[in-house]
């Protein structure tokens, strides 16, 4: 698999053991993600939780174009004048 080009540091697996608490607050401090690597071959990935929670919810919104995109091509799309007719319908129910 191809290496993703991304502004990284490498690390030895043994030194996230030792140093573990320091590489955490470097990972903070500088925002980016550490490959961890074994014997000189890349095993893992290691970032902070906010970079983790922001590319997740990335990916999460562009596999929702992507379907979107997909049920467009399938004529699913539904247009918005029907839908806002639809919500507003429900609205006046709920009320």
């Amino acid at each position: 698999m191809k290496s993703a080009s991304l502004n990284i540091e490498k690390l030895p697996h043994c030194e996230i053991r030792d140093e573990s608490k320091s590489l955490v607050a470097r990972m903070n401090r500088s925002g980016r993600p550490v490959v961890v690597t074994h014997r000189g071959k890349q095993t893992a990935i290691a970032m902070g939780i906010s970079k983790y929670e922001s590319m997740v919810e990335e990916i999460e919104t562009l596999r929702d174009i992507q379907t979107a995109l997909q049920q467009i091509k399938q004529g699913k799309a539904i247009p918005h004048a029907v839908v806002a007719q639809k919500l507003k319908k429900r609205l006046d129910h709920a009320r």
